[in-house]
């Protein structure tokens, strides 16, 4: 989506895409608790400064658009048919 071809635009991204997950299960009582988590493959394989790339999203994407917390990942999991196992990210330890 939108914010996935964003994230992807910005310096040394190679790869992005964005979940909504349940982050923190005390907060899953009411309404809809899920937020977005973005996760990253450097193109150079090197430690991606999160902060910084935040910081960019909230400078292109509304407020509700920007993910709570950038993850970098080595890669991004696949199923055994090559598409994209949402199921397999991680979830951010907050």
């Amino acid at each position: 989506g939108e914010i996935d071809r964003v994230m992807q635009a910005l310096p040394d991204v190679e790869q992005a895409v964005t979940h909504a997950c349940v982050i923190n299960l005390a907060a899953a009582t009411g309404g809809d608790a899920r937020q977005l988590v973005g996760y990253l493959v450097s193109q150079s394989g090197l430690p991606l400064d999160t902060s910084a790339l935040q910081a960019q999203l909230r400078e292109t994407l509304p407020p509700h658009m920007v993910p709570v917390v950038l993850l970098q990942l080595p890669q991004l999991p696949l199923s055994a048919n090559g598409k994209l196992d949402r199921k397999a990210l991680p979830l951010p330890e907050l």
